[in-house]
């Protein structure tokens, strides 16, 4: 009887430690990629361009190419009032762990679609972007490394960074 409880206790504590323990990591890993959408889309819907420069990594920000691409996403994504989005878009990550801590976590993340009105039309503009989360060797990467933006239903679209400035 006492082995047989102790038994129960020490596989309590493994399902703990790893099945439900990566399930809470998941969780949290979405809530933090879905926290990261929101603050693009408010940085977008009120035209916080310096909020949404200081998400980017300091090896983007310092490009060249880095203010002419900012400018030319703020007037590509044109609207008088913000409706709606839909952050249900496909994600993907990879992680890698050290002693057990997180040392880099890279993201590629979309946005289905953020509904938006320019003077009587409705406009739909989907969103995908890459993001080191973490990354212990080199700071300078963490942060935002791409971010396109396109108008849906047709071919125009803008991006800010490279895909080249996401080395993972």
């Amino acid at each position: 009887m006492k082995k047989g409880l102790l038994l129960l206790v020490i596989c309590a504590l493994l399902m703990q430690l790893s099945g439900c323990g990566a399930f809470k990591s998941m969780k949290n890993d979405g809530k933090a990629i879905d926290e990261m959408s929101e603050e693009i889309i408010r940085c977008l819907v009120e035209k916080d361009r310096d909020s949404l420069e200081k998400l980017f990594c300091q090896q983007v920000r310092s490009s060249e190419a880095f203010d002419r691409q900012l400018d030319e996403l703020y007037e590509f994504f044109d609207h008088d009032h913000f409706i709606r989005y839909d952050l249900d878009g496909s994600n993907g990550e990879s992680k890698s762990q050290e002693n057990g801590k997180c040392v880099r976590w890279f993201v590629r993340a979309e946005i289905v679609y953020i509904e938006v009105v320019d003077g009587n039309t409705n406009r739909f503009y989907g969103i995908k972007y890459t993001w080191a989360s973490i990354c212990e060797e080199d700071e300078d990467l963490v942060g935002l490394h791409t971010l396109s933006v396109n108008l849906l239903n047709t071919d125009n679209s803008v991006m800010v960074g490279t895909e080249k400035d996401f080395p993972f």
